[in-house]
């Protein structure tokens, strides 16, 4: 059984009504219920919600699927700081590393992909302006991330792993976003469109090396065994993509490259 074939669809959806029918597509503050009772409802449907996004990536479709459904996300909290009361709000995490930080991370980098997959399909090539746009946010969750796994090497190995399948995430995003450039004539009269190229270059090429040393590290570590569903499914994928992405920039060079020779020559 995985998450591209076999029963998983039809048990996923089954899954999905039962969710539906005992209400957990409300969220939960439209409902007289506990703090901990809340939580378990918003903790499910969200865990829900990422396996459709998962299954959804695993079929080949970059851009994450959405559930229509008004239910705010957990929150940032462990569990042992959950308390039964059906007054007050649950407390803040205080930006600390919690069991739920991971969900969260892939959540908000979840929007940023539909937003990312979305403007690469509405042209050819996007302004440089949008694409800053969103490589500015990609960049903010960078820096959120790499903040809450500060000492990740430190942490319990699903910390780690987490750590490594998050920020591989994210330079799959930077790729997503930029690689449309790589394939761009550098010829082109347009300053703008020049100093996009360049960027975009540098972008592709930073985050495919992380991509691919992660990969590495993430493999050779012993302790992440368990998690190797990763190196051998969307992990592939992302190596196999920064890999791809090393060498259509390589062949851009050459390409440039000759056509500078060639003018020169004339």
């Amino acid at each position: 059984m995985s998450h591209s074939g076999g029963p998983t669809w039809s048990l996923l959806g089954t899954t999905l009504h039962i969710a539906i029918g005992i209400g957990c597509s409300v969220d939960p503050d439209h409902l007289n219920v506990g703090i901990i009772e809340a939580e378990e409802r918003r903790r499910c449907w969200a865990a829900l919600t990422m396996l459709y996004i998962i299954q959804n990536i695993c079929f080949g479709n970059t851009m994450p699927f959405r559930i229509q459904a008004d239910v705010a996300l957990p929150a940032d909290i462990d569990d042992e700081d959950l308390t039964d009361t059906r007054r007050g709000s649950v407390p803040s995490s205080s930006g600390q590393l919690t069991q739920m930080s991971y969900l969260l991370c892939k959540f908000r980098l979840y929007n940023l992909a539909f937003d990312i997959c979305r403007l690469s399909s509405s042209k050819p090539l996007q302004s440089r302006q949008s694409t800053m746009k969103l490589d500015h946010k990609l960049g903010e969750e960078l820096k959120r991330h790499m903040s809450l796994f500060d000492n990740a090497t430190d942490m319990p190995f699903y910390h780690v792993a987490h750590f490594y399948i998050v920020n591989n995430y994210t330079h799959h995003l930077y790729l997503l976003l930029h690689r449309p450039f790589l394939g761009a004539v550098e010829s082109d009269p347009s300053t703008e469109r020049r100093t996009q190229i360049r960027e975009s270059s540098q972008r592709c090429t930073k985050s495919a090396m992380k991509i691919l040393s992660n990969f590495e590290s993430f493999h050779h570590n012993p302790n992440l065994k368990p998690y190797n569903w990763y190196i051998y499914g969307f992990g592939s994928f992302q190596a196999l993509l920064a890999i791809t992405t090393l060498g259509e920039y390589g062949q851009g060079r050459h390409r440039s490259y000759c056509k500078s020779r060639n003018a020169n020559d004339h």
